[in-house]
């Protein structure tokens, strides 16, 4: 079944430019990553970095954008050789991999003004 999790990251501080915020979901997730929305709040600007990861050590990365500008996302992850986990750049292997998650996810916000914010909703498949 389809799930959605969203977190809201606001109130950025740190100053112009280097503002950071972080919020981690209070739920784990446990499922495929199939589609990530990012609303932006308030004026963050074009350098803005937002970061979509597990919480966990090692953190499964899910998601980075630098902009400013809301929208869709499709994450995937690309292929590595078993030889020694570089990334594939064969035309055969430029296919990206679907991203399982089975964490709380964590959402930073960087880069960014005071008070700067986002919404983030991740749409994810239960396998649970």
């Amino acid at each position: 079944m389809i799930q959605k999790e969203t977190i809201t990251v606001s109130g950025a501080t740190g100053g112009a430019g280097v503002a950071t915020a972080t919020v981690t979901a209070p739920c784990a997730i446990q499922g495929v990553v199939l589609a990530v929305y990012i609303e932006y709040t308030d004026t963050p600007p074009a350098g803005t970095v937002v970061t979509i990861a597990g919480a966990s050590s090692p953190a499964m990365p899910i998601l980075e954008v630098t902009g400013n500008t809301s929208g869709w996302f499709y994450p995937l992850h690309p292929a590595c050789s078993s030889a020694d986990g570089s990334t594939m750049s064969t035309a055969e292997t430029l296919v990206g991999l679907v991203i399982g998650v089975f964490d709380k996810i964590k959402v930073t916000i960087a880069s960014a003004n005071n008070d700067d914010g986002c919404v983030v909703s991740i749409y994810y498949e239960d396998i649970r």
